[in-house]
């Protein structure tokens, strides 16, 4: 049997007659009919749900994450970031944009890594593409 709960809802009073009437012309439950409405909406609409609505601007969420694995992420993308960038400024002006593809790969990560983590060395490679680019 399906679990109900009970919702309580005021509506403009046009908006209900004409509602009862068709579900009583179509011979549907008003019950069902709410229910796929309410459906077919939130099914249109559960993209655009994000925690960003919800949140004062400029405010960040506390998430909880373990601090070991987010150091380890934070070195090898340093060292990533760090290997790509030597290999870009050591390239042959042909082979650069091969390495410039390769720092495109990494930068998102970094970006993020480095809002989360507001890590000064990496802040200052993510820098040191945004100068060299």
């Amino acid at each position: 049997m399906i679990s109900r709960k009970a919702k309580l809802f005021r509506i403009n009073r046009g908006l209900a007659a004409d509602f009862e009437k068709t579900c009583t012309l179509l011979g549907i439950r008003e019950t069902n009919a709410v229910e796929q409405a309410i459906h077919d909406w939130v099914k249109k609409n559960i993209g655009q749900a994000t925690l960003e609505a919800f949140m004062k601007t400029n405010s960040r969420p506390i998430v909880f994450q373990n601090v070991t694995l987010i150091k380890i992420q934070l070195n090898i993308v340093k060292a990533q970031f760090r290997q790509a960038l030597e290999n870009l400024e050591r390239a042959p002006e042909e082979h650069k944009i091969e390495f410039m593809k390769e720092v495109g790969k990494i930068l998102p990560t970094a970006v993020t890594l480095a809002q989360e983590t507001r890590d000064p060395e990496l802040e200052a490679l993510i820098k040191k593409v945004e100068e060299r680019v």
